[in-house]
């Protein structure tokens, strides 16, 4: 949210103690948000700009809003995608030499380290599952940014973090060493 200073009758913009105003054949210098006023500009408060993420965005208009354009959903999908499979891959990475040695040698694999890289995959397939399945930008947005604990009870003196039972992608977990 930002503040401006619109002139409707000369179509000026402003920001106030930023360069100079010309009224009546006197300049004012840095003008300020009583001098602004006073010159026929009316303060505008923009709202929030939407999510470039999401949106192509324009503004803010002379009236302090945001014009957003949902960007294409399939490509909105296919990054978001891409992205999962670049944070598994990477995460499954720093195990692969576990694979790479039994492989070579024949040395089985830890079982804790087994049952983390399923787990892996399996936290992918489930987000990239919820990612595929979202029917809109707005829905995809809502998805993306789902934060995965919430407050239980936000009126409790004392706050207790439980799993969101709204849809969210999970965050992958490190590897717990034995």
């Amino acid at each position: 949210m930002s503040i401006f200073y619109y002139n409707s009758e000369t179509g000026d913009r402003r920001s106030p103690g930023v360069g100079q105003v010309e009224s009546e054949g006197r300049i004012y210098v840095q003008p300020n948000h009583d001098t602004l006023l006073t010159l026929g500009y009316v303060q505008v408060v923009t709202e929030p700009r939407p999510d470039d993420r999401f949106y192509s965005v324009t503004g803010p208009a002379n009236d302090g809003t945001y014009t957003a354009t949902p960007k294409n959903l399939d490509d909105l999908k296919a990054s978001y995608l891409e992205k999962q499979d670049a944070v598994a891959g990477s995460v499954l990475s720093q195990t692969d030499w576990y694979v790479v040695r039994e492989l070579e040698t024949g040395t089985a694999i830890p079982a804790n380290v087994a049952t983390y890289r399923a787990l892996i995959r399996g936290i992918n397939n489930a987000n990239e599952a919820l990612i595929s399945a979202a029917g809109s930008v707005d829905a995809l947005k809502a998805l993306v940014d789902a934060p995965e604990e919430v407050v239980e009870d936000p009126t409790a003196e004392v706050s207790v973090m439980v799993e969101n039972s709204e849809p969210h992608l999970t965050s992958y977990p490190a590897l717990e060493e034995e």
